[in-house]
């Protein structure tokens, strides 16, 4: 981890050399040999600070990439979840349909039934009826003879 460059160096290094190069003031040897080696120190630090802020992109892109494939293999594992989804919804719509029509074949079952049942009432009625009066008739006709 590079540590944080002062942020009143840059002005020192820029007064030095405004003070040399504009001023023209002969600066003593040493203390140009400091400048420079201050300079070589900002032009390596600049370096490294490039380079950290490239590798910190670089794997930014890396994980945006990552990222990109997991967002991909989820987006199809729900295209196929829900090409499943409706193909059981087409089965349950299709069972549901023969159910119906089986209950439709059932109601019209129950209805004939109904019906025979309703005839066979009225057949049993008409049966008891004719013979309560057959027997009131030969009730009638033993009481008159």
């Amino acid at each position: 981890m590079l540590p944080e460059w002062p942020s009143y160096a840059p002005m020192c290094i820029s007064y030095a050399i405004k003070n040399y190069f504009f001023i023209g003031v002969p600066l003593k040897k040493l203390f140009m040999k400091n400048i420079i080696l201050l300079l070589a120190l900002v032009f390596c630090y600049a370096g490294l600070q490039a380079q950290k802020e490239s590798a910190v992109k670089k794997t930014d892109t890396k994980l945006v990439n990552q990222k990109l494939v997991q967002l991909q293999s989820t987006l199809k594992k729900l295209e196929t979840t829900l090409n499943e989804a409706k193909a059981l919804m087409n089965d349950l719509q299709k069972q549901k349909d023969a159910i119906s029509e089986l209950s439709k074949d059932d109601m019209l079952w129950l209805q004939k039934l109904m019906e025979k049942k309703s005839q066979l009432e009225q057949m049993i009625s008409n049966i008891m009826k004719a013979g309560s009066e057959t027997q009131n008739n030969i009730t009638n006709n033993l009481k008159a003879s």
